[in-house]
């Protein structure tokens, strides 16, 4: 299980990997790559004059577009002058000032109170301290150019009604590049994981011809119908002899021959030699001695106890313990000749007897 887990397992992790990271760069770079344009838009207020700060209209790489739409075709001016220039025109007056984006959508905003009961300053459209000045019922529309840091938008309707609701619009530069080099490396490592698995399955195959060459040859045996008998010609005789298969298979079977036509052929088994079983003192071989030689000695209880010892330590030791009483049988004619013998009067001895005499 190992060995499987490490062939198969880098190559499934590295492709799979790859096609994730792949997708997901496909999915950023196309459905839900962000928008390049920023509309940020205020809805609407109380106050009869909007304002931007200075610089809001640079807050990106690109031109600001600023429209403006009212209720009832409204009249509508939209005035383009220095910062300097519109806080002094409203100066004291209530409005609102755009200081910039509180998200991609929404303008964010700071509210000014009227600080003086005087009389409003009117329409932004019949002062000459603009820069430009675009004027209109209904909406209006006004494009100004990116650089514009030290100038503002002041958008109005009559100056006495609600300030229109306004909408900016910049284009910004979207890079989709780190999605690109994220479908690049998504691609190289599914390349890499499918060229390892490629490499692992040729390998495998590879690995061991022999074991290879073997099992096809078990295939081949176990497909060729089995030949129990080989039969060989001899003299116009035929002889049967047994298959190597059947010798084999019988040895695997415990069997050490095979009989063939009422012929007996060894199968080379090994033989297996038996733990000698203790053998009963009344088993031992010898224990009936032959009375007739000697004056009918036995070996003692101790001797044939000790024997009993000796048998039972194995087939060697058996034999020993057998052949002794056959040795005190043979010890014992010896024994009564000797007796024997010394009752006979020796030579040199009965010489001198004479000589006394």
């Amino acid at each position: 299980m190992k060995y499987v887990t490490k062939r198969t397992g880098l190559p499934l992790a590295l492709v799979t990997l790859g096609i994730v990271m792949a997708v997901v760069g496909i999915i950023f770079s196309t459905v839900a790559r962000p928008s390049p344009e920023v509309n940020a838009s205020l809805a609407g207020t109380d106050a009869p004059y909007i304002m931007t700060h200075e610089g809001v209209l640079d807050l990106f790489e690109s031109d600001a577009t600023i429209t403006a739409t009212a209720e009832d075709d409204s009249p509508i001016v939209i005035a383009v002058g220095r910062s300097t220039d519109i806080s002094a025109w409203l100066d004291g007056a209530a409005y609102v000032e755009i200081v910039g984006l509180s998200s991609w959508t929404e303008l964010k905003i700071n509210e000014e109170t009227a600080t003086s009961d005087d009389t409003q300053p009117g329409s932004p459209a019949t002062s000459d301290m603009w820069v430009r000045t675009e004027t209109g019922t209904g909406s209006v529309s006004l494009t100004q150019p990116h650089g514009s840091s030290d100038l503002s938008v002041i958008i109005a309707t009559d100056g006495d009604n609600p300030a229109p609701a306004v909408t900016i619009t910049w284009q910004r530069s979207v890079s989709v590049a780190w999605a690109v080099t994220l479908i690049a490396v998504g691609a190289v490592l599914a390349l890499l994981g499918l060229t390892l698995a490629w490499q692992f399955h040729r390998s495998s195959k590879n690995r061991d011809p022999e074991r290879r060459k073997r099992e096809l040859e078990a295939q081949r045996r176990l497909d060729t119908p089995v030949k129990e008998t080989i039969e060989a010609t001899a003299g116009g005789k035929t002889v049967k002899f047994p298959s190597r298969r059947a010798l084999r298979e019988a040895r695997e079977r415990g069997e050490a021959e095979v009989v063939v036509e009422g012929r007996k052929f060894d199968t080379g088994l090994i033989p297996v030699v038996e733990k000698v079983r203790e053998v009963d003192e009344a088993e031992l071989p010898g224990q009936a001695l032959d009375t007739s030689a000697g004056d009918g000695e036995t070996p003692d209880k101790d001797e044939r106890t000790d024997d009993s010892e000796n048998q039972s330590n194995g087939d060697v030791a058996a034999d020993e313990t057998a052949a002794i009483p056959l040795a005190e049988e043979e010890e014992q004619p010896s024994d009564s000749v000797s007796e024997t013998a010394s009752d006979l009067p020796d030579d040199g001895e009965d010489a001198e007897e004479d000589e006394t005499k």
